[in-house]
């Protein structure tokens, strides 16, 4: 990242989510999801890139 760069918000969380899998991370992935009020469902069985946007 270029110094001086200004980030979203939404973004900064974004990048904090990579590397995290669907398996694995599952239960932090899906209390994240929701945490908005809305959610598709299970994050391993459904693209939750998708959710996020």
């Amino acid at each position: 990242m270029p110094a001086g760069e200004v980030v979203p918000p939404w973004i900064a969380i974004a990048r904090a989510k990579i590397g995290q899998h669907e398996k694995i991370y599952n239960k932090k992935l899906r209390d994240w999801l929701k945490s908005d009020g809305h959610a598709l469902g299970d994050p391993a069985k459904l693209p939750w890139c998708g959710d996020f946007c």
